[in-house]
């Protein structure tokens, strides 16, 4: 809306707003939010022409109903040319193909414009001055009948003409002759209505639909309690439709078509040989790809009407994925959440093992494997075995006690820990290759102490002494005792299309990755996990870490700020931040300009429900509103969000709660609704860029410093609020004129309960 209210649908397109105030207000669709090859159309007046978006006129106390409607996808025709393979030939043969003369016909879809002429109903409310008759009477009085002629002035140049006549009356007891004649005050409304109808149609002249109803006494305008309110009350009420043709512009898709001539081709082919081949003509033809939003469409119909499985469904992730921080979003904004969450455990966790089964193929591409000492040797060097070239571990951290080292061939090494021998039975494989002088060992079932270990392979040589072939030192981790949490760069608030890859080591006491299995619950003050919930009847989001390294992905939610993860299990705590800056979104602007002018007043104002502001001013008077909403990319890399309204209520709520106790709740939807825009002053103003940001509305100071911090000052205020972040440095200044100011006073005790006086204070 103009005013920065927004609203999600749920899966099936559906949507409620409450909470609105009454008037005109412009509701548009993001086109940044539709699907790939989603193209509205024009279906209402109310859009003028622009099927984006559309007027809404609300009534108080009244529901409105507005729709956006898609066209259907259609099918793409490309032409596709399929040469086959050349045919061989005959040996020692000369072959003369012909290719004919053909004709290939392409065809495309332009868009046409044209113009047709529709007809709109328009209607005259009380065209003029309700007649009122006498008590009791239904004869038109004569001081009416000269109002009743300026009809005739109204249906020139009118088509299709068509009135109404609604008949009235107090609730006054019929008199005896009344009674006698009409029956009852419905009765009488009617008769009057009709009296009506017969002289406007007898002096008009012309075939109109007339239509004549009777209220009785059930719709008064006035009290019955005085003369004159049941004066007010005795009346029939006009009203007045009619066509209007109009013309309008729209956009049709014609087939248009060209034909191209090829010409004949002569190929000469000799093969003397008999390795020459023949080239065969390629042929040319249409075919039809349907749409993936068709194909997503049809799926879902399938489901819903036949049953398919969710695997007909294609899931998407930048939607299901971010359901759950929608649910707390709208409980956040004081919204319903019905069937989110249902919603989110139905869909999401597909989406999520999916993502784990991905991100678990690439670890394991990622994580190295052990090589086979069978197939090792056949690529041993002699410069290997003469330096003594360690195989296995691959680094300096060894979790399964194996290793594996090239040596020099010929010889009986042994393998050493900390200057302890390793029995000759863990010795698992000793492989010679003769050609390269070199041979491969591995060792099995290792133990290692906790820390640094020398490991050792020595052998003796001809004269007896002792060598070392190869020396290394290798750690093993212990159990954990610290997590680290590291986040790689921003993560751009785009509503769940992007992920930022979160680093969690779980450390032993001297800082090496532990070992064994850890589960870790993961938190998220925004956004959510993108990897599945391993234990998700327990509270939080658990995720399995192994040998003390993991990298987890969270998704992004719409909220840009700072956000804040901890990882914990049991008394291991780690906390993180990660800052979600705008998204560098295409510009998206939506306002309405509403203006109204009169001059004086003129008589029977009051039954317009008009008040007079000045008695004395025939001056013509002019008010409206201005108001507009827009968002999106500006100026390279910075993002403007910015809303103002010429009408806004100086006493509005500071950021703009909503309380759903105040409001009719709307069900058959799980649809989101938010405020982006938050300001009691006209204009709300921010610019971003990166993690920096300059805004003029509402906001809450030192919102995101800890709890207990005792310098913390948090107030919500309306002014000016800036943050300075390059990631390592945040300032944060804010100025605002407040409605009531703070002031510390320290008060010395004196033994008494009342006694005080505060200072500069009545």
């Amino acid at each position: 809306l103009e005013d920065g209210s927004y609203v999600i649908t749920d899966p099936n397109g559906q949507y409620s707003l409450y909470g609105l105030s009454p008037g005109i207000h412009v509701l548009k669709v993001d086109e940044h939010t539709l699907p790939e090859g989603v193209e509205l159309i024009v279906n209402s007046q109310a859009q003028a022409g622009d099927p984006d978006s559309r007027f809404v006129d609300l009534t108080p106390g009244d529901f409105h109903r507005a729709d956006f409607v898609a066209a259907c996808p259609q099918p793409v025709e490309r032409t596709v040319t399929r040469c086959p393979e050349p045919r061989p030939a005959t040996p020692k043969t000369r072959t003369q193909v012909v290719e004919p003369e053909r004709e290939v016909r392409q065809c495309e879809d332009r868009p046409v414009r044209k113009t047709r002429t529709t007809t709109v109903t328009r209607n005259i409310g009380n065209a003029i001055a309700p007649v009122h008759f006498d008590s009791g009477k239904a004869d038109i009085p004569s001081d009416y009948a000269a109002k009743l002629n300026q009809l005739i002035q109204l249906t020139k140049d009118k088509q299709n003409v068509r009135f109404r006549f609604v008949g009235h009356t107090d609730n006054q007891r019929l008199k005896p002759e009344t009674k006698a004649r009409f029956g009852t005050n419905q009765g009488l409304s009617e008769a009057r209505a009709s009296e009506v109808a017969q002289y406007v149609l007898s002096k008009l002249h012309i075939q109109s639909k007339v239509q004549v109803e009777g209220k009785g006494e059930t719709q008064p305008v006035a009290s019955n309690d005085t003369p004159q309110g049941m004066a007010q009350n005795r009346r029939v009420e006009l009203l007045m439709l009619y066509d209007e043709p109009r013309q309008e512009t729209y956009t049709e898709m014609q087939q248009s078509c060209t034909t191209q001539t090829i010409p004949a081709k002569t190929v000469i082919t000799v093969d003397d040989s008999g390795s020459d081949d023949l080239r065969q003509p390629c042929e040319i033809r249409k075919i039809t790809e349907t749409s993936p939003v068709g194909e997503r469409i049809l799926a879902r119909h399938l489901r819903q009407t036949q049953g398919w499985g969710s695997e007909v469904e294609r899931i998407d992730p930048a939607n299901t994925g971010n359901l759950k921080n929608l649910a707390r979003l709208a409980d956040k904004n004081g919204d319903i959440s019905n069937g989110l969450l249902e919603a989110y455990d139905n869909q999401v966790r597909e989406h999520q093992e999916n993502f784990a089964r991905e991100q678990a193929q690439v670890e394991q591409t990622k994580t190295p494997q052990a090589p086979d000492p069978k197939e090792a040797v056949k690529t041993l060097t002699k410069e290997q075995g003469k330096a003594g070239t360690w195989l296995w571990p691959l680094d300096d951290t060894s979790l399964d006690g194996r290793f594996m080292v090239v040596v020099r061939a010929g010889l009986s090494p042994a393998l050493s820990v900390n200057g302890k021998e390793i029995s000759s039975s863990q010795l698992g494989e000793q492989i010679e290759n003769k050609s390269a002088g070199s041979q491969v060992m591995a060792w099995y079932g290792v133990e290692l102490e906790e820390g640094e270990n020398t490991v050792k392979v020595t052998a003796k040589d001809t004269f007896g002494n002792e060598r070392v072939l190869a020396e290394r030192v290798f750690k093993r981790p212990s159990s954990g005792v610290a997590i680290e949490m590291k986040v790689d760069g921003t993560l751009q608030a785009d509503s769940g299309q992007s992920t930022v890859p979160v680093h969690i080591r779980v450390l032993d006491r001297n800082g090496y990755p532990a070992r064994g299995a850890y589960y870790l619950t993961l938190e998220a003050s925004d956004g959510m996990w993108a990897e599945p919930d391993i234990q998700d009847k327990v509270p939080g989001h658990q995720v399995k870490v192994t040998n003390g390294e993991r990298t987890v992905h969270l998704r992004s939610s719409a909220q840009s700020g700072l956000v804040k993860l901890r990882a914990s299990t049991g008394e291991l705590v780690a906390d993180a931040d990660v800052s979600q800056v705008a998204e560098m979104r295409p510009l998206v602007a939506v306002g309405l300009l509403d203006l109204r002018a009169h001059k004086g007043y003129r008589k029977g104002y009051e039954n317009l429900g008009l008040i007079m502001l000045d008695k004395d001013e025939q001056d013509i008077e002019v008010n409206g509103r201005a108001a507009i909403f827009m968002k999106g990319r500006v100026r390279g890399d910075m993002h403007l969000t910015m809303a103002y309204d010429s009408e806004k209520d100086k006493e509005t709520e500071l950021l703009r709660d909503i309380d759903p106790e105040k409001y009719y709740q709307v069900y058959g939807d799980s649809s989101i609704r938010g405020f982006e825009a938050q300001s009691r002053s006209p204009l709300y103003l921010k610019l971003e860029k990166e993690r920096h940001s300059l805004m003029w509305g509402d906001y809450v100071t030192d919102n995101e410093a800890p709890s207990a911090d005792i310098a913390k000052s948090s107030r919500t205020l309306t002014g000016l609020n800036g943050i300075y972040d390059n990631g390592t440095t945040r300032v944060q200044f804010f100025g605002a004129e407040t409605d009531n100011p703070r002031a510390y006073v320290e008060l010395r005790g004196n033994g008494t309960a009342m006694q005080y006086q505060l200072q500069d204070v009545p």
